[in-house]
Formats: C-alpha cells, structure tokens, sequence
C-alpha cells in the first residue's frame, strides 16, 4: 500500500462517524460527561472522550493493516473464537471427563493445507508473573487447536506489535525453543519479525514508515471534536436515530435538558436540533418515499431561502 493510499484510508477512518458516536455515547451515560464527581466539564470530557476514541480507531487500523497483508496474499480468513470439548480420561477412576475449552485468537488464516495464528499484544511490557501466564495460555491454546485441526499443520503465533519494548526478550526465547511439536509449532515476534516469517519483512517497515510520516505531517483535522450542533454526519444520525435515543435526547429529565443546552445552541432555529425535530417529524408524515423525498427538497430549499 502507498503512502497516498494509506493516508486516504486511515483519514477516512479517524475523521467518519465522530459526531454520531460521541452523541450516542452521552446519550447512553450522560452522567459519564456532567456530573459532580468529575471536575471536567462537559467539553472536557466529550474532548477526552473523544481522543481516546480516535487512539483506538488509530490502533484499530493498524491491525487492519495485518489482516490486509494476509488477504492480500491469498489466505482465507477464518473465525477466531472456537469452542471444543475435550476428552480426556480421569487417572484415578478411569472414567472419561468432557471439558469445555474455548479459545480466542486476534487472526486465523488458511493457505495450502496450513493454519496461522495469532494472538497480538500491543507491547512486551508485562512483569515476569504476567508474561509466563500469557505464554502457557498461548501455548495451551495452540495445543488444543491443534488437536482439533490434526490434519493440517498450525503455526501460532505470539505477536507483539510495537519493537520499542522487549523487555521479557530472554523468557521468550527460552520459552519458545522447542520447534516443531506434533502438527504445530509455535513462535513468538516482535514488530516486523512476524512478516520476517512469512518472507514479507518490507511490508510492515513500510507500514511503520507510513505511520512515522503521517504522524510527521501533524495533521489537526481528526484532532478537532466535530460540533454537534452543525455536524452533518450528527444530523443525519439523529434524523434516523432510534426512538429510544430520540426520547433520550429530548427527555425532559434535568440530566438529558442540561445536556441539551450544553450541546445545542437552543436559541438558534439552525441549530441541528430543530433540523432533527423538523425532518423526523417529515419523515413520520409522509405516507411513501416519493411524499417524503418531494418533502424533505421542499425543507431542503427553504433551509437555503432562510440561510441566504
């Protein structure tokens, strides 16, 4: 993927649906954004929450970029939750025990009569204690995977995603030296050393290199909380809202009212909350479509006679 290409894609995804999400969430829990046991604002908060959104769109995305290089490459992805039962035999009385074993990898990919697994963690910054668990966890996962999979052969893999932080480098590498076990074999990578495996090392030097780039260039516009009260994208959402949202936002109780003005400029007749009363109220009047697109043309042209 080229620079361009990777710009484009990743801009559309910090920057498209904001408004409607933040919206959505202070409707759900507005006492998360104004309440006496927080010392922020409103704006505040909706600004906290906001980055904290686009953080995780922004790590989102780079885990897209994983599974684009599998899709690109001809694997078929596979479900990544599976449920077992395991039957195994009680030593002491001889008698067969059912288990219940589930098991979640982050990818599972198929290619040539072979499986890939992955379980990716965002850094290696886990105390001793934590790392040993995630590694027999993974380990007892592959096995039980693989014993449900005994035709085909399973590579698994332990995969963290940013190279800066190794600190657990030495157990990983003794816990990861015995190879080849049966039909699988299990190794553990750190950035780039994944696709290191799969011969395509460039592919995510790149991508780290486009990240770098991007980051360089600084751009503000998916910084910027869009407002609510003349977003677009915020309208259409509450035109089309659920009726249980929509009564959410215009509930009388003091919570949902104080929201409202703190949102809304409730003194201007463009505000996007009158436009959404407006245009769901069309939308409820017009017995079939072609009433309610000739309708809503009408409010369309008389929105531009009133702005002018």
């Amino acid at each position: 993927m080229n620079y361009q290409e990777f710009e484009i894609n990743l801009k559309n995804k910090l920057i498209s649906g904001t408004g409607p999400k933040m919206l959505m969430k202070i409707l759900d829990a507005p006492f998360r954004y104004d309440s006496l046991l927080t010392p922020f604002n409103l704006n505040l908060k909706m600004e906290q929450g906001f980055l904290r959104s686009q953080e995780n769109k922004y790590y989102s995305f780079i885990k897209e970029l994983c599974n684009y290089f599998f899709l690109n490459n001809q694997f078929d992805s596979l479900e990544n939750k599976y449920t077992f039962i395991k039957k195994e035999e009680n030593s002491e009385t001889k008698e067969l025990v059912f288990t219940e074993i589930k098991i979640n990898f982050d990818y599972v990919y198929a290619k040539n009569n072979e499986i890939i697994v992955i379980r990716q963690k965002k850094r290696d910054i886990f105390s001793k204690k934590e790392i040993l668990k995630i590694v027999d966890k993974f380990f007892n996962d592959l096995e039980n995977f693989a014993q449900n999979n005994s035709e085909v052969k399973i590579k698994g893999y332990l995969w963290f995603v940013d190279n800066e932080y190794q600190r657990n480098l030495d157990i990983l590498q003794e816990k990861f030296k015995f190879g080849l076990k049966n039909n699988y074999e299990a190794n553990f990578a750190y950035s780039a050393n994944l696709f290191a495996y799969l011969n395509n090392e460039d592919y995510w030097l790149e991508v780290e290199r486009n990240l770098e780039k991007f980051k360089k260039n600084n751009y503000d516009d998916f910084l910027k909380l869009p407002n609510l009260d003349s977003d677009k994208e915020t309208l259409e959402f509450m035109t089309k809202m659920s009726n249980k949202l929509w009564e959410k936002l215009t509930s009388p109780e003091e919570i949902y009212m104080k929201i409202r003005s703190l949102i809304f400029n409730l003194e201007n007749p463009q505000s996007n909350f009158f436009k959404a009363i407006k245009l769901r109220e069309i939308a409820n009047q017009a017995s079939d479509e072609d009433e309610l697109k000739n309708k809503l043309i009408e409010y369309g042209q008389s929105e531009n006679n009133y702005e002018k």
